[in-house]
């Protein structure tokens, strides 16, 4: 009797707080409920801001729609070079299917399967099979190796309710996720290179037969609200992925557009097909008609001090401010419905990556669902030093045309010591100075004289830094230069780089171009470095270049480039006659000039120490050097 009595209060008690939460303001949900589909979660595809949901962190089996992350790894690894990679099907590919009716193309144990039909099979065919042979390829190994990468990358993502058992999504206890974590999923897989391409095609893919499989097999798209003559069509999806096991029941992640717009809708545990298509119609009509434009919020001028540690010790304080952000709003809310704050570290470890955000929360009230969104915030008057030893080296040839004079080789070999300061000032502008110490050897030949002479150079620097994108920067830097044998040099360099898939792409495309002039003082033995034997009337000696190359990252702070290259000096030479006969000559109003071009191969690093020491080493291939000819020598001036 009593524990009946229990049982009443207890149902008593949660009726009234049922009601009560029904009517506290603003606890009620933004956007449509939802009766024969379990959860949803929408969001903004730019930003990942939640615009509705219903149930979205509920874990639930999510079947096929598993084959998002593993398209998306597999795809992040080929960093869009599919063309030459083949996968090799293995025995757990194929049986480790075995009795479970899944989706497959009969891939046979030994095919030699192309990359770029594994991808397009694995998502228009929803094969398992694929999914299998991706994630060996992805975990480089079995695919138990391919799921530990899987949940590694949701790990790094932050999701708290996503754990992978198989890459294909065939139901599993410990194989779960959620509506939310699934549509982050999605919007970092859509940054990978070629992935968009593969989740949006509409036509019919081929692949050919392979080594062992003889027969042509066809890959059609099997969304229906994807078929134009669909009665379930819907023009806005661009792509999706399905998902259906008796377990799961049907699940669907989709990215869609409309009027510039881009959303990710998720869904899961739709009872029927045709729950799932007009559920789906139901969300997209009303975040398109309740969404319709972006609101620009401008920075808001919130600051933090950030300690700067390294080295063993602090080195000052950093200014964190938050950089304004586009978000997509309820039509009716406005900037001042959205909250900024800051979120910091202890501490910024000078030489990592700063994780510094700026959080905005929006209060959507019934308008929008009320959440969070984080972006990077900007870091201004970074103070940072570095130190950096290198090798150079340089090949020219020289010639000097109307004279009587024989063409040279010179080469330059140098070792430089370099000591830079930076201020980043903020996100776009940084300015770099410094100074540099170099040993040069400049060795020069011809067929009549031979000299290897070292001499020491003292430059000083400034670079100003401008990056409008996280993929694109560019900059101007102006060197002045002083040497052992009192040259003075002044240069300029103009140069610009595209990081190939963005900002954490390990791949960087650059160039520069750039001229100077020194004026030397001491002609005597600056003709002697430089081979101009006999002329020692240099009036002034220009120079032009540029290059053009491809730098990869090879590991944190470690990369190798290969770039192909320029350079030319043009020496003016006025007119002059010297001594008297038998030992006298005349020099003429000329220009020589030494060219050089070629390809260098370089590698260079620095490194997460108190320093934040570097290195830089190089080796260029060369024109070929001048041909001797047979003009007549004039014998250097002598000295008295």
């Amino acid at each position: 009797m009593e524990k009946n009595q229990m049982k009443k209060l207890t149902a008593a008690l949660c009726a009234v707080l049922l009601v009560f939460c029904m009517f506290v303001p603003g606890a009620a949900a933004a956007g449509p409920a939802l009766g024969a589909t379990r959860a949803y979660c929408i969001i903004d595809a730019d930003t990942g801001l939640v615009l509705a949901q219903q149930n979205m962190n509920e874990e639930l089996h999510p079947a096929s729609i598993t084959k998002v992350m593993t398209l998306g790894l597999a795809c992040e690894k080929a960093q869009g070079n599919w063309d030459d990679i083949k996968l090799t099907v293995t025995h757990e590919d194929v049986y480790s299917l075995a009795g479970t009716d899944s989706s497959h193309i009969a891939l046979r144990e030994g095919e030699e399967v192309p990359l770029t039909d594994a991808l397009y099979a694995t998502q228009m065919a929803s094969a398992n099979d694929g999914a299998n042979l991706l994630a060996e390829y992805v975990g480089e190994g079995t695919i138990a190796d391919g799921v530990a990468k899987m949940n590694a990358r949701v790990e790094e993502l932050g999701l708290a309710h996503t754990h992978f058992a198989n890459p294909h999504g065939i139901s599993d206890e410990d194989h779960y996720t959620s509506c939310y974590d699934m549509a982050q999923i999605l919007r970092w897989a859509l940054e990978q290179p070629g992935f968009e391409q593969v989740f949006t095609r509409n036509e019919m893919y081929t692949m050919d037969p392979t080594n062992i499989q003889p027969v042509t097999r066809y890959f059609s798209q099997q969304d229906k609200m994807r078929i134009g003559s669909s009665r379930y069509y819907i023009s806005s999806i661009l792509g999706s992925k399905l998902g259906y096991t008796n377990t799961a029941r049907y699940s669907y992640a989709c990215l869609a557009e409309q009027n510039g717009v881009r959303l990710i809708c998720v869904t899961m545990q739709s009872e029927l097909s045709t729950d799932k298509y007009n559920d789906m119609r139901t969300l997209l009509d009303y975040a398109f008609s309740t969404f319709t434009g972006y609101t620009d919020l401008p920075a808001q001028g919130i600051t933090a001090p950030l300690s700067v540690v390294g080295g063993g010790g602090s080195l000052g304080t950093v200014t964190v401010s938050d950089p304004g952000v586009r978000l997509l709003l309820a039509n009716g809310l406005t900037a001042d419905d959205v909250e900024v704050t800051l979120e910091l570290p202890e501490s910024y470890v000078l030489g990592s990556d700063p994780e510094v955000y700026a959080v905005y929360t929006v209060h959507g009230g019934e308008k929008q669902e009320s959440t969070s969104v984080r972006v990077d915030a900007e870091i201004s008057k970074l103070w940072s030093t570095s130190f950096m030893v290198g090798h150079y080296n340089m090949d020219y040839s020289c010639h000097t045309p109307g004279f009587d004079f024989q063409p040279n080789v010179m080469r330059n070999r140098r070792f430089q010591a370099e000591w830079r300061n930076a201020l980043t000032w903020n996100k776009e502008w940084k300015t770099i100075a410094g100074m540099a110490w170099d040993r040069s050897d400049y060795m020069s030949e011809n067929n009549y004289v031979a000299k290897d002479e070292w001499q020491s150079t003292l430059a000083f620097f400034a670079e100003q830094m401008w990056s409008p994108t996280d993929s694109f920067d560019a900059s101007v830097a102006l060197r002045l230069e002083h040497d052992s044998v009192w040259n003075n040099h002044f240069t300029w360099r103009y140069s610009n780089s595209w990081k190939v898939t963005g900002k954490d792409s390990p791949t960087r495309i650059f160039g520069s171009v750039g001229s100077g002039f020194r004026a030397p003082t001491y002609f005597e033995q600056y003709a002697a470095n430089y081979g101009y034997v006999g002329n020692p009337d240099l009036d002034v000696s220009k120079s032009l270049g540029g290059d053009l190359g491809v730098e990869q990252r090879l590991a944190d702070g470690h990369y190798a480039s290969v770039t192909g290259f320029w350079t030319r000096i043009n020496d003016e030479i006025g007119t002059k006659s010297v001594g008297t006969w038998p030992n006298s000559y005349t020099t003429y109003a000329n220009y020589s000039h030494c060219t050089s071009y070629g390809v260098e191969v370089a590698f260079k690093g620095q490194f997460k120490d108190a320093w934040n020491s570097g290195y830089y080493a190089n080796y260029t291939f060369t024109m070929p050097p001048a041909t001797p000819s047979t003009q007549r020598f004039i014998p250097p001036r002598l000295k008295s």
